[in-house]
């Protein structure tokens, strides 16, 4: 008699030989079935206390400071290092006494003023003739001051003299309360726009569409003097190609 354990033991063996031999790996076997290849790894020994500092923008020796005795260095080849007063070293254009480019937003000549002596914004001075915002068009030596909240001609005040926050035509507003004309009760925000050529409600347009005493005016495409009723504008002016008349029955044939 062969002993139960001994049986036990070939049947086991005969069930794992039956499945070696029919058995079919997977097409994509799952990861944990993957051989994982040892990745290279590369330690770069750049920054210690045993390395030279070099010019990198990095602390390479460990010493707590960044690149120090860069500043003799010309990185740029303009002549002049930090050291030397180069303002941007890494700018060949920048330099001390290079002449000063209009139009770069850089400080070429690294005496603190970018562009200053060009005239930016067109209005006849530079930052040297005492342009105090050489961006804006309306604002030199020469501009006259209003109530805007900019210093205006480049005094050094702003508004000055002007009463800007008084109401002086008593309608209820003020020029920093949007009165585009303090001197007329009639004009202010509040006003009705009426055909007269003035800002009559302060909206920066003259005139506009729905002012009182605007009229319907028609195109007149054959130039007949007439029009149909879709090709009309309201407005306080009769504009080039329009009219009045509204009773043309077919305003592509000319009369």
């Amino acid at each position: 008699m062969v002993p139960f354990t001994i049986m036990i033991l070939m049947k086991m063996v005969m069930v794992t030989q039956l499945l070696l031999k029919y058995y079919v790996p997977p097409i994509n076997p799952p990861a944990a079935m993957v051989r994982m290849e040892p990745i290279a790894t590369t330690l770069i020994f750049s920054v210690n206390p045993g390395t030279p500092e070099i010019c990198d923008g990095a602390d390479n020796n460990c010493d707590g400071t960044i690149d120090e005795g860069c500043d003799d260095l010309d990185n740029d080849a303009d002549g002049y290092s930090t050291a030397d007063g180069d303002c941007n070293d890494w700018d060949p254009t920048s330099y001390p006494g290079a002449p000063e480019l209009c139009d770069d937003f850089a400080d070429n000549d690294c005496n603190g003023l970018v562009d200053e002596q060009c005239d930016t914004d067109g209005d006849g001075f530079s930052v040297l003739d005492g342009d105090c915002d050489d961006y804006d068009p309306a604002v030199n030596p020469a501009a006259t001051e209003i109530c805007d909240g900019l210093d205006n001609n480049c005094d050094g005040q702003v508004d000055e003299g002007l009463g800007c926050n008084q109401d002086n035509d008593g309608d209820g507003y003020s020029a920093y309360g949007g009165d585009c004309n303090d001197t007329n009760p009639a004009i202010n925000p509040s006003a009705v726009e009426t055909c007269n050529g003035i800002d009559d409600d302060c909206n920066g347009v003259i005139d506009d569409p729905y002012s009182i005493g605007a009229k319907l005016f028609f195109r007149d495409a054959d130039g007949d003097g007439y029009v149909d009723l879709l090709n009309r504008v309201l407005s306080c002016s009769m504009h080039t190609g329009y009219v009045a008349n509204s009773s043309d029955c077919n305003d592509a044939a000319q009369m």
